[in-house]
């Protein structure tokens, strides 16, 4: 098992974060993070299993916003809004959850739980 996680500061808090992910061996755990603030303290999104979900951490307790099944897809995106975090894959909402308890970082970005999981590219915008 392997993986890591790498960011980048973005300009807001707000911001959209596409990660586009090559599948293997159906060992897939592509994740996207967003409004980073620090280790307790961010929104993300990743895939394990055939599973997907929408998290979200405010000092250090975790909230599931919502869980999914996923067929095989090729982008995950998370879109950070105010008060509002959605998760999709390919083009199809997946999970929507509030926000608004969640400080603003301004770090984004994605990382792999696996060492099967290639990001192809990733995006802010």
């Amino acid at each position: 098992t392997g993986g890591g996680f790498s960011y980048v500061t973005v300009d807001a808090e707000d911001s959209i974060q596409d990660v586009r992910v090559t599948h293997t061996d159906g060992e897939n755990m592509p994740v996207v993070i967003g409004r980073f603030t620090n280790s307790s303290n961010y929104i993300y999104g990743y895939e394990n299993g055939g599973t997907s979900y929408l998290i979200k951490v405010v000092a250090g307790a975790t909230t599931v916003l919502g869980s999914f099944a996923t067929p095989a897809f090729s982008t995950m995106r998370l879109l950070i809004t105010n008060t509002t975090a959605t998760l999709y894959t390919d083009a199809t909402l997946q999970a929507t959850g509030s926000t608004t308890d969640v400080p603003g970082g301004t770090k984004a970005g994605w990382g792999v739980n696996s060492t099967y999981t290639r990001i192809k590219t990733f995006e802010v915008y």
